[in-house]
Formats: structure tokens, sequence, C-alpha cells
């Protein structure tokens, strides 16, 4: 699904550039569970798209997207009322003659369980992807997102970010980027215990081309509010994250 929907060109592959699911993708899509996949991210389905202007390969591309959920991503369970995702898609350069992208969807699960009474309820919410080429070497990019049916542990969230490559330094095949996010508990969450305010997320990494095979890329993450919850002030993270091309 995530090659299809939700793309951005800043921040889209935990592979190469953030570590935190909540920078890479829809905070409550993926780290939220509405899309239901498995475990690996996965998840059977359809996916039929086209441009609104058939004759301009420069109009806006309309996708829609049909995948199984709960227990249909391990074919375990009926994929008759799949996860339904619909999206339209607009590309310009007309900030700073430079390329940027708009990706505005809308989702539906019909079968989620409330994670706080067991409940089985319909998930239908909409988000909103951003990227925008701002030099040769820099990019930013904005996510946000809104459940408005439906019970999670956050129901909306904002994301944005800076992603830069080493051609200011001569080092143009490595990659930096600086991302800041806020998720916002839902209302059954909030009264299912005492809650500090809104969970705020930060990460910087550095993705090291260390030559044609190997990446190294450390990165430091600070995690405000952990779960919302005031329990925990912040969490602090350093890790290391190594890739090896063949």
């Amino acid at each position: 699904m995530i090659l299809f929907f939700d793309t951005n060109a800043y921040a889209d592959d935990e592979s190469r550039e953030f570590v935190n699911n909540v920078f890479v993708h829809n905070a409550l899509l993926d780290s939220g569970s509405d899309a239901g996949v498995d475990a690996y991210g996965f998840s059977p389905g359809v996916v039929v798209s086209g441009h609104l202007n058939a004759s301009n390969a420069r109009s806006p591309v309309v996708r829609l997207g049909l995948f199984g959920h709960g227990h249909g991503p391990s074919f375990s369970g009926s994929l008759n009322q799949p996860f339904s995702i619909l999206q339209i898609q607009f590309d310009s350069d007309a900030f700073l003659r430079r390329h940027g992208r708009c990706e505005w969807y809308v989702w539906r699960n019909p079968q989620l369980e409330n994670p706080f009474n067991g409940q089985w309820e319909a998930h239908t919410g909409a988000g909103l992807s951003l990227s925008q080429s701002l030099t040769d070497s820099l990019g930013g990019f904005v996510r946000a997102g809104r459940r408005f049916q439906g019970t999670g542990v956050f129901n909306r969230f904002v994301t944005l970010g800076l992603r830069q490559t080493g051609l200011l330094w001569g080092r143009e095949q490595d990659v930096a980027g600086l991302a800041l996010g806020v998720l916002n508990p839902s209302e059954g969450y909030r009264a299912s215990r005492q809650l500090a305010g809104n969970e705020k997320n930060v990460e910087l990494f550095y993705d090291w081309r260390v030559n044609e095979h190997i990446e190294i890329t450390p990165n430091v993450q600070w995690i405000g509010n952990p779960a919302a919850s005031n329990a925990v002030d912040h969490l602090n993270f350093v890790g290391l994250r190594a890739a090896y091309f063949f």
C-alpha cells in the first residue's frame, strides 16, 4: 500500500531516511494500525489509478486501493470488506520553479477493535502529504492526518522536516535529516488514564555512504510525553543503522 499512497520524496524510506515510523508514513494508518496490515507491513490488495485528464500527463492522478485487513493479510479471514483508500495527487513546479507534490487521501477500515472496550467498529479518516524541493540539495515535507470515526490511541498528528544531501560539503550521496512531530491523543485514550498532553517527536540522522556497498546511519531521537503519558517526561535514543548493497 505504501508504494502507492502517502508517498513522499523526503520521508518515505526507513532504510535510508528517517527511522521513527511516525515520520516515514501516516502515523494513524501505520503506527496507529488503521490500515490493518500484517506485522511486516504487507496486505493483499488491488490498486487502480489514472489521470483526471487522460490526454495530459501532468494532470492530477486519482488512485483507489482496496486491501485486506484484520485476518485478511494472512489469508485466514474474509476479504469481502476491504480497507479502502482514495487519493488525489497533484504535481507542480509553481513554487520556486521546483518540483512539489501534494497528496490528499481519505480512508475507511470497516472493522477494527476498539483498544479500550474491545468492541469492533469502523474507522475513517483523512490525510495530507506534501513534499517540496527547495534547492538543488534541500527538500522539505509536511504530513498531517485526522481520524473522524473510530477510536485509537491518537486521533490527530502533524509531522514536518527537512532533508539535505551532502552536495553542500562535497559528499553528494550522503543524506542528513531533521524532523519534528506532534501526536494528539484521542478522547477515548484521555478518558482511560491521566495524560500529560501531546506526544512530541524529534529525530536527527546522518546517512553516510562509506562506499558503493556500505551505508552507516547514526541517528538521535527525542520523544516528549511518550504515549502522551505523564509517567515519563521524555525519552532519548541513540541508534545506528547499517546497510550493505550488492
